[in-house]
């Protein structure tokens, strides 16, 4: 951006706003082809698998283009306090999952994962119908407390709990 900021300022020329158009337009092209590749093509492998009967991954990824204009997530990024919001929350919903999988690791299996056992349908990690409740219940548990923060963000006249506030940002004088 610098050398089209140098072309344009020091020889604002025909030759000059052409050259810049095009090495823009390299650029978003480049970065849609590498985000296409990235995200659409994982996304339609994993859409593809869980309904394997109806989508391929090209519908898969055609539909993550779809529903990703639809969330309009570059709407988060317009302001810093947005910015530190979404992150804050974002941490709140992973931190507890994150957590379940260290503990099942490390505390439950004692770090024997066996790869097998994994890709067979009910094998040693087959749980009810498929679903850990356990895992459930303890993410839910973990991720409880600091919802009210999240919320607190999104409008602060909700409720006027310092706590609450102070437990959310992570501050050491909180009484929780």
């Amino acid at each position: 951006m610098d050398i089209f900021d140098y072309w344009l300022t020091n020889n604002y020329s025909a030759g000059a706003r052409a050259g810049a158009f095009f090495c823009g337009l390299c650029f978003t092209m480049s970065q849609m082809s590498s985000t296409i590749s990235n995200c659409g093509f994982a996304t339609g492998m994993d859409m593809a698998g869980l309904l394997p009967k109806y989508v391929d991954i090209k519908r898969g990824a055609l539909f993550c283009a779809c529903i990703s204009w639809a969330c309009l997530p570059w709407n988060f990024y317009n302001s810093s306090s947005t910015f530190l919001t979404v992150m804050s929350s974002f941490g709140v919903v992973m931190t507890p999952i994150i957590a379940v999988m260290i503990c099942d690791n490390f505390l439950i299996r004692k770090r024997q994962y066996s790869i097998t056992n994994a890709f067979i349908l009910k094998g040693e990690y087959y749980f009810t119908k498929g679903v850990n409740w356990r895992a459930i219940v303890a993410w839910v548990c973990g991720m409880a407390p600091g919802l009210p923060g999240i919320a607190w963000e999104v409008n602060n006249n909700y409720f006027h709990d310092s706590g609450i506030v102070k437990f959310f940002y992570g501050d050491s004088s909180s009484p929780f």
